[in-house]
Parts: structure tokens; C-alpha cells; sequence
């Protein structure tokens, strides 16, 4: 079936002005801070984070998968959108979403702004995604992480073959 992203998570953004997690490049940077709980909603392990907002299309709705790496009340940055999976989804199927939705330029496609370009969490409760039976998703999500080690671990290998080759010449 077709389902709303909002019923596959709930997005939330702007929520606080922690430097906690923020974005670097293409990459998600942590930052430890503590925020009391009461003042922000904290991440919890599986919440996925979707960059909200960039100066370019290319930057708006990279993403990351929150796995619990510093303990304690851990909050987001306001340039960050939290997608946490509803009962019944698995969060990595939730990432791939994302991803999918970042690489196909879904997410580019629905940013507004003219010199800085937001997604916005209305906006993210809008995209559609199809979302099979949590069996499917956890097949899905597996076969894509074990797809995605392998190609890692190719790339790895060849940065270490040319790097051997330079040696030799």
C-alpha cells in the first residue's frame, strides 16, 4: 500500500538550538550536549535525521540513522528533520526510504527557499512512500545493508590495490 511518510514517522524540525548533531558536507557530525528532556524531545536509537535545510538542493534530505552512540538526553540541531518509525516499521527500512527519497531528488523536488532551500516537516508528512509488511522490510533493509557492505568493502579493496600499485611503480 501507499502511505503518507507522516504515517511512517513523525517528522519533527525546529525544535531546539542544540549543536548536537549537525551537518558537515555530506555527512552528519555528533557533538556531545546534554539538554534537560523537558525543553526537547531526545533522539531514541532508530530515529532517522533528514538535513532540513541547505544552501544547496544537493545538501537538502541527506540522511542518518540515529543508533544510541552517546548515552544520555541527546537533542537535535534545528537544521535537522527526526524521522522515528511508527510500531510495526524497522528504522533501516525507514533510512533506506530516505535515502531513496534523497538520491531520486524526491527531496529536492518538494525543497523551497531561493538561497537556502528547506524541506520542512509538513512537507516531509506529504511525500508518499510505499510500505510493505514490516517481513518485507526487514528483508528489504538486509539485503540492502549486506549489498551496500559488499560494494564498501570492493571500494576498500581497490583503494588498497591502487595504493599498492603506486608503491610498486
Amino acid at each position: 500500500p501507499t502511505r503518507r511518510s507522516s504515517d511512517l514517522a513523525h517528522g519533527q524540525g525546529r525544535q531546539g538550538v542544540s549543536q548536537l548533531v549537525r551537518q558537515r558536507g555530506q555527512e552528519l557530525v555528533l557533538a556531545p550536549i546534554r539538554i534537560p528532556q523537558r525543553l526537547l524531545g531526545p533522539l531514541a536509537p532508530g530515529d532517522v535525521l533528514v538535513t532540513e535545510g541547505a544552501g544547496s538542493l544537493a545538501a537538502v534530505g541527506a540522511s542518518a540513522v540515529w543508533s544510541g552512540e552517546i548515552d544520555g538526553t541527546i537533542c537535535l540541531q534545528n537544521t535537522l528533520l527526526r524521522l522515528r518509525p511508527t510500531l510495526g516499521n524497522d528504522p533501516r527500512f525507514l533510512m533506506w526510504w530516505a535515502r531513496h527519497a534523497y538520491g531520486s531528488g524526491l527531496f529536492a523536488a518538494a525543497a523551497a527557499g531561493a538561497n537556502i532551500y528547506h524541506l520542512g516537516a509538513e512537507t516531509l508528512r506529504t511525500l508518499p512512500a510505499t510500505v510493505p509488511p514490516l517481513s518485507a522490510q526487514r528483508a528489504i533493509a538486509n539485503f540492502l545493508d549486506a549489498e551496500t557492505a559488499r560494494l564498501d568493502e570492493l571500494r576498500e579493496r581497490r583503494r588498497r590495490q591502487a595504493g599498492a600499485l603506486e608503491e610498486w611503480e
